[in-house]
C-alpha cells in the first residue's frame, strides 16, 4: 500500500466505533475479527494472541497505522470533520520500541465544524463550551501499544491537548487557584 493510499481518508458513519474505524482501515490479508478479539481481550486475556498482534504491528506499517488510527480517531472524531489529508503517520518516528512495545507518532487534521448528518439531536463539536468555530485543527499525538500479562493488549495515547486548545483560541492556566494571599515568613536566624 502506498503512502498516499495509507493516508487516504476512509469516512465511516458519524461517531463510528473503534471497531468500525479499524475495520475500515485494516489492510487486506489480515483477519480483522481475530485482531479485534486479540486486542479486546476478556476476563482471561489471550496474551499470546495480543503478543502476535504486537509483533505484526512492529513489522507492518499499514496495520500499525490502522490500529493507531482507530484508537485516536475514536476519541477525536467528535471535535470535527476529518480533512482529506486527515491522518498522517510519521514512519520515521514509529515502530518497535524495544521488544515489548510499538509506538506510532501521528497527526490528525480536522475542521472544527462537525455536525451530525443523521441525528440532528446530537450535540455539535463543542469543546469546553466552545461551539464549532470552522477552524482547521491539527491534533498531534503518540500512541504506545504493548501487552500486559494481566490485561492483555494495552494502549497509551498521548495527545497534545494544549496545542489543540491553542488552535481554538482557548488559553490554559497551569496555576493552581489560591484562596488567599500566602503569608511570607522570614527564615529563622
Amino acid at each position: 500500500m502506498s503512502e498516499q493510499e495509507r493516508n487516504t481518508v476512509t469516512r465511516p458513519d458519524d461517531e463510528s466505533t473503534w471497531e468500525d474505524l479499524l475495520r475500515a482501515r485494516v489492510p487486506d490479508g489480515h483477519d480483522v475479527d481475530w485482531i479485534l478479539d486479540a486486542i479486546r481481550g476478556s476476563d482471561d486475556p489471550n496474551i499470546d494472541a495480543a503478543g502476535e498482534v504486537l509483533r505484526m504491528m512492529a513489522e507492518d506499517t499499514d496495520l500499525r497505522s490502522a490500529i493507531a488510527y482507530a484508537d485516536s480517531v475514536a476519541v477525536l472524531q467528535v471535535l470535527g470533520n476529518e480533512r482529506d489529508d486527515g491522518w498522517v503517520v510519521d514512519e520515521e518516528r514509529s515502530g518497535a520500541i524495544g521488544s515489548a512495545s510499538v509506538g506510532v507518532t501521528w497527526r490528525y487534521r480536522m475542521t472544527h465544524d462537525w455536525e451530525p448528518k443523521f441525528d440532528p439531536t446530537k450535540p455539535q463539536a463543542e469543546l469546553r463550551g466552545l461551539p464549532p468555530t470552522g477552524r482547521p485543527l491539527e491534533a498531534n499525538g503518540f500512541s504506545i501499544f504493548g501487552v500486559d500479562e494481566k490485561t492483555g493488549f494495552t494502549v497509551r495515547r498521548y495527545v497534545d491537548w494544549s496545542g489543540l486548545y491553542t488552535q481554538l483560541g482557548i488559553g490554559l492556566n497551569w496555576r493552581f487557584p489560591i484562596d488567599e494571599a500566602p503569608v511570607l515568613r522570614r527564615p529563622p536566624s
